[in-house]
This record gives structure tokens, sequence and C-alpha cells, in this order.
């Protein structure tokens, strides 16, 4: 059976010690049976696999989609190979999803795909724009092309619907809480993170660039309303939460962060946690990595413990390098040009009538049965979890749109291998990528398959700019749809219970695409939710929770797909 590694043994040395394993059993019915490694390059492959997807044993012939592996623990699997001086990519495994095949390619892999150096030299800017910054600037270099589309829908949203404006509120409780420590976690994470003291400005010669401040003006606002009934300190944050969407950010001025903090005092024992930030420096896996930070300075400051204060790597300057990089790729021009070749993307009419008061955002959950199902029919299949999603969702748009070649965007993982520091970073490490695929009527599990074959043959050129894409095909849009899938495996969980707790979260976080779906698995119980965000100019309620019934529709009769799960299908 698979264990978790929280009950793996290990050597002395922090390795897994195979010889105390517990022996494989019949159990493992969505994997291959149990074979170890036989060589070195097996042993180390193994060792890595384990270590990355958290899982033991792992054998040879084990699917690392089947295991549960995305597009995100990947790159934790090339940084594990690269400890043992091997050079893997992401598209390496994808093609190669067994250590059994990773293994027989890798010889080649090795010799012909050698990882080069991050061309840094592609973010110099000129020494007369550098020369001209105030002393106050710690370092400067081009704004990644995501971060200027952002800029500039978040700067057009005169509605304030909180386009880009990205909202987390927090009820925490602690027996022992410490506002003092709480304070103190806050002002170091931003002394110790660039993305935190980044602004933005316009350089002739260079085009819009991100400064990062030596340091910034921060203020925590605290407030306390233990004075007020739990019903009048809730509808008491709803009106902070409206008030600060309703006050954008100053993005032109240099010397303002692109983030508030504010504390609620509620009780005692409790606050509520109110943290908004432009998107444009932000994004879901680094607020997951600010939240850990945060819980880990907090207990050690209250608990007497030294920490470090030294600023961390800026890997976001890293990405610019990339994406710089890929810019001049012709390859990836080509590539794309090639993928998009047959789109047949048609601008969405706008209503007629907009009903001011209509919601925006629709929210539900799948059941825990049909999230089960899907992530079995994902591993029987040997694809990933979002791919599941996504196939569903290309049929959603296709019945939408009446169309047999459809387009939707890809929310795109772009926290690369090559980074010094991928995973532990913090800043907008993304993309939204136009996938384009002929929908096939009959045989959906051809196109379950065929959407993953996209997504892998997509990996090498993930990063070139979807505002570059429009460019080189003269368009301004190519899809009205997107979907991010969103699986935060990174979130922890205190082992004996101590610290801090939530009690309860939400966030807003809107794109500025007519229509959005945001799928999320929850990490602990690994069931599935939806928050679908429309714009009320192209969609009313009533349609949009139509399409959401029909989505969860298409999930259902997708499960079925897996002949290991019986009809009927089963009602929400």
């Amino acid at each position: 059976a698979i264990v978790l590694m929280d009950k793996t043994p290990l050597t002395i040395n922090g390795k897994i010690d195979r010889r105390a394993l517990p022996v494989p059993t019949p159990e493992r019915t969505t994997i291959a049976e149990y074979l170890p490694p036989r060589n070195e390059i097996e042993n180390i492959l193994t060792e890595a696999w384990e270590n990355a997807l958290e899982i033991a044993p792992i054998g040879i012939h084990d699917d690392y989609f089947a295991l549960g592996g995305d597009s995100i623990r990947v790159i934790r699997l090339v940084h594990e190979v690269k400890k043992y001086d091997l050079t893997i990519t992401p598209k390496d495994v994808l093609l190669n999803p067994t250590v059994h095949k990773l293994a027989r390619a890798i010889s080649g892999i090795y010799s012909e795909q050698a990882q080069t150096e991050i061309p840094m030299d592609l973010v110099r800017l000129p020494d007369e724009v550098f020369d001209s910054l105030p002393d106050e600037i710690e370092d400067a270099y081009p704004a990644s092309k995501m971060q200027q589309l952002m800029i500039h829908h978040y700067a057009k949203d005169d509605r304030r619907r909180g386009v880009y404006h990205c909202q987390h509120w927090f009820h925490v409780y602690d027996e022992a809480m410490s506002l003092p420590a709480f304070r103190n976690a806050l002002e170091i994470i931003v002394r110790r993170h660039p993305n935190l003291r980044t602004g933005f400005a316009t350089a002739n010669g260079a085009g819009p660039i991100q400064i990062i401040r030596k340091t910034v003006d921060l203020s925590i606002e605290e407030e306390n309303i233990t004075h007020l009934t739990l019903p009048e300190q809730e509808s008491y944050i709803e009106e902070v939460i409206k008030t600060d969407k309703d006050n954008p950010f100053s993005v032109g001025q240099t010397s303002a962060p692109l983030f508030r903090f504010k504390i609620l005092i509620r009780s005692e024992n409790s606050v509520e946690f109110f943290f908004s930030i432009h998107h444009a420096i932000d994004d879901g896996w680094g607020h997951v990595e600010f939240l850990n930070e945060l819980n880990d300075l907090y207990m050690a400051i209250k608990n007497g413990q030294d920490v470090s204060l030294q600023p961390w790597h800026d890997s976001y300057k890293e990405f610019i390098a990339l994406e710089q990089e890929i810019l001049r790729s012709q390859p990836a021009a080509e590539f794309w040009n090639d993928h998009i070749k047959d789109e047949m993307h048609k601008p969405l009419p706008r209503r007629s009538i907009i009903d001011p008061a209509s919601e925006t955002a629709y929210v539900c959950n799948l059941s825990a049965e049909l999230s089960a199902d899907l992530k079995r029919l994902a591993q029987w299949s040997r694809v990933s979890l979002k791919t599941v999603f996504l196939s569903a969702y290309l049929d959603l748009i296709a019945n939408k749109t009446k169309q047999e070649i459809v387009t939707v965007g890809v929310v795109s993982n772009g926290r690369s291998e090559r980074l010094s520091d991928p995973l532990k970073a913090m800043g907008l490490f993304w993309n939204i990528i136009p996938l384009c695929s002929r929908i096939n009527p009959v045989d959906k599990l051809f196109q379950l398959r065929e959407t993953q074959r996209l997504l892998i043959s997509i990996e090498p050129y993930a990063r070139y700019p979807l505002t570059r894409i429009f460019e080189d095909r003269q368009k301004n849009e190519l899809f009205f749809a997107v979907i991010n899938f969103l699986y935060f495996h990174n979130v922890r969980q205190s082992a004996d219970g101590s610290g801090p707790k939530t009690l309860r979260s939400n966030s807003h976080d809107l794109f500025h695409f007519p229509l959005v779906y945001a799928v999320s698995i929850n990490p602990l119980t690994g069931q599935a939710g939806l928050r679908v965000s429309y714009d009320k100019q192209y969609f009313d309620n009533e349609s949009l929770r139509s399409m959401t019934d029909e989505y969860l529709s298409l999930l259902n009769e997708m499960a079925l797909l897996n002949p290991e799960i019986a009809p009927p299908i089963r009602a929400q």
C-alpha cells in the first residue's frame, strides 16, 4: 500500500529506508504492480519521485499522473533530480511518466538538453535609465507582459468590480494571541520579499519597468471592534472589504506599496486579518507561501526565537529574464502560430439590459463522491486532474458557441525549474495561454487524452506571453472564457494542532475576461469546488447558473469514462 511520507521510515541520513517499508499489497488498484529500482539511475529517480510526491514506495512502472502528479509538482521533481547532477525538464517527465521510461531516456536527455544559465543580461536596463533612479531604489528591470496587461485593465475598471484587486480575509484564533508578534512577522515578510517592495514606472527607451525599493513605508492598520456583536462585526468587515475595493492602489505612485494590511480585533483571542494586494505582484501559490511564512514567523517571534532578516533572492527578476529569452524565440512564435491557426473565436455580443444589482460570482462545490471519481478517472486514464476539468470545459464552451474548434484561456504555471527558488518565491509567476482544440463529439476518452497531449506539447512554450500572441496574430482577443485550475498542495497544517487557527477565510480575485471558471481542489480533503466569475455585460445570473449546471453534468458524464464506475449518473 502507498503510505504518506510522514509515516515513511527514514535512514539516519534522512533518506527513505526501503528495507523498512511495508510490502506492497494488492490495494494498489490504480497503480502498476510494484517493481523496485534495478540500477543507479532508477534508484536516483525513484528517490526523487518519492520526495517530490511525498508518497512511498513508488515502483519503476508507476505512472506520474496516477500518483497525483501535476504541473507544479513536476517543478519540485525536476529540482529533486537536479540534486544528483542530472538535468531534465518538466516536458521530459510528462513525456516519460514512469521511472522506467525516464531512466531509459535520461542519458540522451542529459547530453542533448543540458540546462543553460538564465540570461540575466536580457533584463539589464540602459545605464542612463538605471543611473537616473533615486537612491532608495534597490533594483529595477522590465515589467512582465502579464503585469502590464493587469495594470492596464486595473486602470480601466471604472465600475470598480475589483479587477485584479485581490482581497483576502481570515478570522484567526489563537489562545495566546500576540498582536506585537503578528505585526512584527508582517514587517519581516515585507522586508524579505522583493515583490512586496515592488512598484511600476515608465522609463525612456526601456518601456514599463518595475522598481524594487530598499524599504517601504509600511502601515498596518489596527482597529478594535470587540464592542460590536458578532453580526455587527460581520457587517463591519463587509464594509471594510467594500471600502478597500472602492479605493484602488495608485500604481503610478512608486512610493506607495501595492498592498494593504488591516487587523480587526474581534476578541481577546481572535482577529480578522484583512490583506489586499495588486495582482500584478502576487499569485495564488505565492499567497499560500506568504501565509505559511507568516505562521512560522509569528510562532517563532512569539516563542522568543531568533529569525533571519536577510532579504530573499529575487527569483522574479530571473522570471523576467526567462520571458525576455522566449520573446526572442522563433520556435516559440512558430509553435503558437501553428497551434492557433484554426481558431474560430468570435467576440461575445453585449447585453442590452444590465441589472447593476445582480451578482457577478457563483460558488458551488462538487460532491465528495464526484470529486473522488474524477480523481480516479485521471489516474485510470493516465492524465492530470487539471486535464479532466479542462476537457469538460472545452465541451461546455463548444456547446455555448456551437463550434467544433474551441479556444479557451488556460492559466499556466510559470515557476520554471530553472529559477533559483521556484516554489518559495512570491510574485506573479504565471501566464494565460490560448488552448485551441477540436471537439470530439463521439470519443470523449480520446478527447481527454488529446487534451493532455496538447498541454504537454505546450509546456516548453507556455511562457510565451499572451499579449505577444495577440500581436503576432494581429488580434485583440482569442477567447472569452478562461479556466484556472488551483491545487495548492503547499498548504500546511500544524502537526500537533498548536499555533493560530483559521476559523474562516474568504477572498476576492477577479480577472477582466467575460467568463472565468476557477476549479479549486481542497488539499486536505481532495474535494473540488467551483468559483465562476462573469461580467454582467455578457452574462446574466440565470444563464450563468444554467451553464454551471451543464458543466457539472459534463463532469458527471466524464467520470463514467472510467469503466470501474457504474451508471447511473449521480444527481448533485
